[in-house]
């Protein structure tokens, strides 16, 4: 009898390694078969699996973190730990943790009175490394984040006062931060805390002024296996230093010089179902190519003229929607064999092409939308553009 195995991954714990030992272990009749190895009888899954030669032991991670802490700052033990947690799957995180809290929290230990407080930005750190790692916290057994523990006053970076970036910092007069829709709110509230540290100012961002750019109908911070309330939750939309920023709007539409109409109808796309031309179906479009002779350049490579016959195709660049944003490219083929599934993706991907006449969407034809056309599902978040 054959069935279905269910798949199980490191940062689930002991379910992975349950189905680790059932692997190798021939016909259980108990859950004590699994957890015993030579006659004795092991506390977790873990144990068992490791004492059978299953899995690695953490001492080598240990190990690492042990010697780095005799010569590296507790900023890059924390960054090393997110690294640890991401790409060396270790089997007990929060033995890890426990064991190494003392070397990553020595210098907040200094600078603050609260337990709690050190502990929360300690954590913090760490998830702003892991997320820098498209990573996330909340998949590995550590201590949650206090959201109600004020982090205000304490440093987030790892420039220090002395330091060359320090001193030029302190002498500009501006920051432009590009694309910064797309940044998350602990980044741009880290920057604000970074600057107060550098300048001694406890003005937002140490009274430096600070020119944010972006579009938040574009993409938001991508947020890995978020819910649409954590994804709106993490927009500097929603960062405490959003009322003290100064909102500009641009009254013209560059693009509008161009192609009015394909301008008017990129900022008219909205939550719901789209109909539109520029919307083609796959079941539609067929093309018949012949096969045409094809000679390589005039050249002393070869004694004799080679002659083929091919495809006349072209080779193109794909990408994924994320990855195009910022992008102007000339001819856009948008391949969407299911509608998209995020805030702001039909957007971009549409805004790329410099007009509706180099822009095709290819879709693939769904029953669940009424009426006739080519239809795809655009996703808005409106509670991110309420105030746009």
């Amino acid at each position: 009898m054959r069935g279905r195995m269910v798949s199980a991954n490191p940062a689930e714990g002991e379910r992975y390694y349950l189905r680790l030992l059932l692997l190798h272990i021939s016909g259980p009749m108990f859950f004590e078969d699994l957890y015993t190895v030579n006659n004795v009888q092991h506390p977790t899954f873990r144990k068992a699996a490791l004492e059978r030669g299953l899995i690695e032991s953490d001492d080598g991670l240990s190990q690492c973190l042990t010697e780095a802490s005799l010569f590296q700052a507790p900023i890059a033990l924390r960054r090393m730990f997110a690294t640890i947690l991401t790409f060396c799957e270790p089997g007990d995180v929060r033995k890890l943790w426990d064991d190494h809290y003392n070397a990553f929290s020595v210098d907040y230990r200094r600078q603050y009175g609260s337990v709690e407080r050190v502990q929360n930005m300690v954590l913090t750190d760490i998830k702003v490394f892991l997320q820098s790692m498209s990573n996330n916290i909340d998949g590995f057994d550590l201590p949650k984040i206090n959201e109600n523990v004020d982090l205000e006053s304490g440093v987030f970076s790892e420039i220090s006062r002395q330091s060359g970036t320090a001193q030029l910092l302190q002498t500009v007069k501006a920051i432009i931060w590009d694309e910064a829709s797309m940044a998350e709110r602990h980044a741009l509230e880290a920057v604000d805390r970074t600057m107060k540290d550098i300048t001694g100012v406890m003005l937002p961002f140490g009274g430096k002024i600070m020119v944010l750019g972006g579009d938040f109908r574009q993409v938001l911070p991508v947020v890995r296996r978020g819910t649409r309330a954590q994804t709106v939750d993490s927009s500097i939309r929603m960062s405490s230093l959003w009322s003290s920023i100064i909102k500009l709007r641009l009254t013209i539409n560059t693009r509008a010089l161009t192609d009015p109409w394909f301008s008017d109808f990129l900022l008219r796309v909205g939550d719901g179902v789209v109909r539109h031309p520029l919307l083609v179906s796959m079941l539609e479009r067929e093309f018949f190519l012949p096969r045409i002779p094809l000679c390589l350049s005039e050249d002393d490579m070869f004694p004799f003229k080679l002659k083929r016959k091919q495809f006349p195709i072209r080779l193109c660049f794909a990408m994924t929607i994320n990855k195009a944003h910022g992008q102007t490219i000339q001819n856009v083929g948008i391949y969407l064999p299911e509608s998209i599934f995020s805030h702001g993706q039909l957007y971009v991907a549409l805004s790329r092409g410099v007009s509706r006449g180099n822009t095709k969407v290819l879709v693939i034809p769904d029953e669940q939308f009424n009426g006739s056309g080519v239809c795809t599902v655009n996703v808005v978040y409106k509670e991110v553009l309420h105030d746009q």
